[in-house]
C-alpha cells in the first residue's frame, strides 16, 4: 500500500512537471508562502506536493469531462440512428406534449434538413359527425376558388381557398388528394416531375359547414409546372405547410403518423432531435479546469490563515505560563524554553503552530549560540499575527525587568483572553448565519408540500 502511494506521489510529481508552470502555481510563490512557517523545513517539498495535488484535479476533471463527452456523442449518434414514423398522443385528460423532431427531405439530390417541435395534443372524445353541406354554396365554390387562374384546368398560381363563405357564412374546411402540389391553404407547388410536365390532377375536398349541417364537395384541379421555381424555396414552403397540420391531424387518434413523403419523388425522413451534450460538457469541463487554475493558491493561503487561527487560540494559554513561570523565578528564556521543552514530551501530540514553533526555538539554542530575542521576533514576524508580534515586542523590551515582565504578560494574557472570547462569539453568529439557508430550503418545502393539494385539485 504505502509503495502504490508512493508511485502514485511520483506520478503526480511528472505529472505538475509536465504542465506549464503557472497553471499549478508558481514553485516560488508557494516555497515564499510556506516559508513563513517559521518551524517547518520542507516548504520545497510541501509546494511540490500542493502542485501535484493541483495536477492531480486537472487530470481528473479532463478524463471526466472526456468520458462524458464520448457518452453524449454516443447517444447522440445512437439516437438520430432509426426512423420514427408515428407519435402517440398523451391519453386523455392528460397535457399536451412538446416532441422535438429532426424531418430531412430528400427530392432527387436535394437533402433538407430541418428542426421542429410539434406540440402533440391529447386525444379527444369523439363527437357527432357534421350533418350535410348547402348545396348552392357547393355550385359556387369552383368560382369562388380561382384566384388569378382563368379556370381550373390550368392551374399555375394559388387558389383562393376561402375559409368562410360571405353568402351565407357557411364555415369552409379543405384537404388536398396531394398537399404538395396544392395544400389545404391554396398554395400551388409547380415543382413537378418530368412525366408531369403536361399538368397533374388534384383532387380537393371541402368540407362545408353551416348551423350544424355539413356537406362535402369535391373540386378536381389540373396543376402546371413553373419553369423558374427553386426547388428549396418550394420543398420548405410545402414542408412547413405539412408541419402546421400534424398537431391539429386527427386528434381523436392515439398515434400521429408522420408522412413519409410529400410526392413520389420527395421523401420525409424523420429522426428525434439530437441533444447536443458534449458541446456542453465540454464548455463545464473548461469552466471547471479555468476554477481550478484561479484557486490554485488557495489551498496554501488556507492553510496558512488555519495556523494563524490555532496560533491565537493558544497565545492566553501561553502568555499565562510564561507568566507564571517568570513569576517563579525563571528568566524569560528559561521559561519559553521549559514551555518547548514539556510540549515536546508529550507523546501523539496534535500539531500546534504555536509550540511547533516555541520547540523549534529551543533546538536552535541548544545547537548555535543563537540569540533568543532574534529567533523569537523572526518567528513571531513570520507568523504575520498582530497579537504575537505584540506580545513579542513587549518581552523584547522587557526581557530583564523581572516583575514588570510578569506583570505586562499577565495584563496582555487578560486581553487575549478577552479577544478570543470575542472571536469565539464572532464565529458563532457566523454559524447561525450559515445555518438560515437550509432552514429557509426547509420552510420552502414546508410551504410547497402545504400548497400542493390545493395546486393538485386545481
Amino acid at each position: 500500500m504505502r509503495h502504490c502511494r508512493e508511485k502514485w506521489m511520483e506520478m503526480r510529481k511528472k505529472l505538475a512537471g509536465f504542465l506549464p508552470e503557472e497553471f499549478c502555481g508558481s514553485k516560488k510563490i508557494l516555497s515564499d508562502l510556506y516559508e513563513s512557517r517559521y518551524w517547518r523545513k520542507d516548504a520545497d517539498s510541501l509546494a511540490e506536493k500542493t502542485r501535484g495535488k493541483t495536477a492531480e484535479t486537472y487530470l481528473l476533471i479532463v478524463t471526466v469531462t472526456i468520458f462524458l463527452v464520448l457518452c453524449s456523442l454516443l447517444g447522440s449518434l445512437g439516437q438520430g440512428s432509426h426512423h420514427i414514423r408515428a407519435l402517440e398522443r398523451p391519453a386523455y385528460g392528460e397535457s399536451p406534449r412538446n416532441e422535438s423532431l429532426t424531418a430531412e427531405i430528400r427530392y432527387g439530390e436535394e437533402r433538407i434538413k430541418k428542426n421542429i417541435s410539434l406540440r402533440v395534443k391529447p386525444v379527444l372524445l369523439s363527437e357527432k359527425a357534421v350533418s350535410t353541406m348547402l348545396d348552392d354554396l357547393s355550385g359556387r365554390l369552383p368560382q369562388l376558388i380561382l384566384g388569378e387562374n382563368e379556370n381550373l384546368l390550368h392551374v399555375k398560381k394559388d387558389l383562393d381557398l376561402i375559409t368562410v363563405d360571405k353568402k351565407t357564412g357557411a364555415l369552409l374546411a379543405w384537404e388536398s388528394e396531394d398537399p404538395f402540389l396544392v395544400t389545404e391553404e391554396g398554395r400551388i407547388n409547380t415543382l413537378l416531375s418530368e412525366k408531369e410536365k403536361k399538368g397533374k390532377k388534384v383532387l380537393l375536398k371541402a368540407v362545408m359547414t353551416l348551423l350544424r349541417q355539413e356537406k362535402t364537395a369535391e373540386i378536381p384541379v389540373t396543376v402546371f409546372p413553373d419553369a423558374g421555381a427553386d426547388p428549396k424555396i418550394v420543398l420548405e414552403e410545402r414542408f412547413g405547410d405539412v408541419v402546421s397540420q400534424l398537431e391539429e391531424k386527427n386528434p381523436r387518434a392515439k398515434v400521429i403518423d408522420l408522412p413519409v413523403e410529400l410526392s413520389e419523388e420527395t421523401k420525409i425522413l424523420w429522426y428525434p432531435k439530437k441533444e447536443n451534450l458534449h458541446w456542453k460538457l465540454l464548455f463545464l469541463g473548461m469552466g471547471l479546469l479555468l476554477f481550478v487554475y484561479l484557486q490554485r493558491y488557495q489551498g496554501a493561503k488556507k492553510a496558512l490563515k488555519k495556523e494563524r487561527e490555532m496560533i491565537l487560540e493558544d497565545l492566553p494559554e501561553f502568555a499565562n505560563r510564561l507568566a507564571l513561570l517568570i513569576a517563579a523565578g525563571l528568566v524569560t528564556e528559561a521559561a519559553v524554553c521549559k514551555i518547548a521543552w514539556d510540549y515536546g514530551r508529550r507523546e501523539s501530540r496534535e500539531k500546534k503552530p504555536l509550540y511547533e514553533g516555541l520547540h523549534e526555538i529551543e533546538a536552535r539554542l541548544e545547537k548555535s549560540n543563537a540569540s533568543f530575542a532574534r529567533e523569537f521576533a523572526d518567528f513571531s514576524q513570520r507568523t504575520q499575527v498582530r497579537e504575537l508580534i505584540r506580545l513579542q515586542t513587549i518581552i523584547a523590551e522587557n526581557l530583564h525587568t523581572g516583575n514588570s515582565l510578569c506583570e505586562k504578560l499577565e495584563a496582555e494574557a487578560e486581553l487575549l483572553w478577552i479577544y478570543k472570547k470575542k472571536n469565539v462569539e464572532e464565529k458563532g453568529r457566523i454559524a447561525e448565519t450559515k445555518l438560515t439557508f437550509p432552514l429557509l430550503i426547509q420552510l420552502l418545502v414546508l410551504i410547497l408540500i402545504t400548497l400542493a393539494p390545493i395546486f393538485l385539485g386545481l
